[in-house]
């Protein structure tokens, strides 16, 4: 066998070992709950494999994603050509969303921190800073800043959602995202996969929503933006009249609202949480001590033993994680975020009143 040959088999053979672990993995390795601690594992612990039992269970489908760190709205106003064209009112599209976004940041509750960019300033640049919600600064500076845009570039949307998504990567809170825009992305960007990377960001600590309000779009757009924005964690909103554009600051808004019910909901359920997480790291804790350390055990290969014990330590982690957040929310009464819903409402019932 020549030289040629062999690195070629090599290279064959390297792929098909590497195919193989990659299968015997997904077949070992199965987590049906989707809580980090694989389904054999859990049985041997005496846990539920089908479902994460440190669940709240009197608030479910009320998301409280990382409300503990901090409450933020983050907008993205485009800046294209386009956005020049006849909006509503006898005004551009980018004047009439100015004239509603100054006077939303105006009203805005301070306990919500905001942040807000342009995309597309420059040709197909993204995410030019107004304001960064990770830094002090006046309403009033914000709102001047966005009395000053007027059309320039291109519709730069998936850039815009990567360039966000690094922002956010390192960050903590509940991130409300709301893109205002004309259209689809005019600048080879991928909105579908930057907003799904964008997403997957999404954990305990930090909570992540993004709106997409199409301003006056043709129902082609709106159809390819709703299929795109269509998702638990992402929205589409069709913006074709002032009444639409007027309310588009009801959705994430809303979305706060949401989540200090799901805090206010799960005040009842802490001590019980706190107790499930505790009682199973320790149930965790044992079975990794009775059966992946000990070399004479059967019920676990070699190979999900080097695993699991590799995970113990990922889920221990995690799970402290979880404790400490839930030693904050009994800090906090709920009293407290009652006041915050009831502002929230306020705000939404008078830019109902105003349309």
């Amino acid at each position: 066998m020549n030289s040629n040959n062999f690195y070629k088999l090599s290279i064959l053979l390297i792929t098909i070992i590497c195919f193989s672990v990659l299968i015997s993995q997904a077949i070992s390795f199965p987590d049906t709950d989707g809580d980090g601690i694989t389904d054999k594992l859990e049985i041997y612990a005496g846990l539920n494999p089908k479902e994460d039992e440190c669940q709240p269970r009197k608030c479910r489908g009320i998301s409280i994603q990382g409300s503990i760190n901090g409450e933020y709205l983050i907008l993205l106003v485009g800046q294209n050509l386009s956005m020049k064209e006849m909006g509503f009112n006898g005004e551009s599209k980018l004047d009439s969303i100015k004239s509603v976004v100054k006077e939303h940041i105006q009203y805005s509750p301070n306990f919500i921190k905001i942040g807000a960019y342009t995309y597309g300033r420059q040709g197909c640049s993204s995410l030019d800073e107004i304001q960064s919600p990770f830094k002090s600064g006046s309403k009033s500076s914000v709102i001047t800043e966005i009395e000053s845009l007027y059309p320039l570039g291109s519709s730069s949307i998936g850039t815009s959602l990567d360039r966000l998504s690094e922002e956010l990567k390192d960050k903590n809170g509940k991130f409300n995202i709301l893109i205002i825009g004309d259209g689809s992305d005019s600048c080879d960007g991928n909105v579908s996969q930057s907003l799904q990377n964008l997403l997957s960001l999404n954990t305990f600590q930090r909570g992540i929503k993004v709106f997409f309000a199409g301003v006056n779009l043709s129902p082609e757009k709106s159809i390819e933006l709703g299929k795109i924005f269509d998702s638990p964690h992402s929205k589409f909103i069709a913006v074709n009249s002032n009444g639409d554009l007027k309310k588009i600051f009801d959705y994430p808004l809303k979305e706060v609202i949401n989540s200090l019910r799901g805090m206010v909901c799960i005040q009842v359920e802490l001590d019980d949480l706190i107790r499930c997480e505790s009682n199973k790291i320790n149930q965790l804790k044992r079975i990794s001590l009775k059966k992946l350390s000990n070399p004479i055990d059967k019920d676990f290969s070699m190979e999900e033993k080097d695993y699991l014990l590799q995970q113990i330590p990922v889920v221990e982690s995690k799970s402290k994680i979880k404790l400490k957040t839930y030693d904050l929310f009994k800090k906090d009464s709920s009293s407290n975020y009652q006041k915050k819903i009831i502002e929230l409402s306020k705000i939404i019932n008078l830019e109902s009143r105003q349309e």
